[in-house]
């Protein structure tokens, strides 16, 4: 069998685990993305996993452009959790959320 076509990649369905609110950030295995509508625990729900978010970080941590981000404790953090992806903007001190690249990990 030659190589089947399944779907674009800028979303995949998620079964939840729990409650998920549209907004969320999603950890799947290697995968994370962000759910674009409430999930309910149990259902399937579409998240992306492709884009550019604001993601709340704590005011007093800064990122320059092209810093790694990772994920902990529903924030952006930059040494602590898995990586989420990359800052495409600056974040100086004073401000709630930076501005990130999702990159996808191979699970390495």
């Amino acid at each position: 069998m030659m190589t089947q076509f399944v779907q674009d990649v800028d979303r995949i369905n998620y079964t939840a685990m729990t409650n998920i609110k549209a907004g969320d950030i999603v950890e799947a295995g290697a995968l994370h993305g962000v759910a674009i509508t409430d999930i309910k625990s149990g259902e399937v729900g579409a998240i992306k996993v492709t884009g550019v978010f604001k993601v709340a970080a704590n005011k007093a941590t800064t990122f320059a452009v092209g810093d790694t981000v990772n994920f902990n404790a529903g924030k952006a953090v930059k040494t602590e959790g898995k990586a989420l992806g990359i800052a495409v903007a600056e974040k100086t001190n004073g401000q709630d959320f930076v501005t990130v690249m999702l990159v996808q990990s191979a699970g390495k």
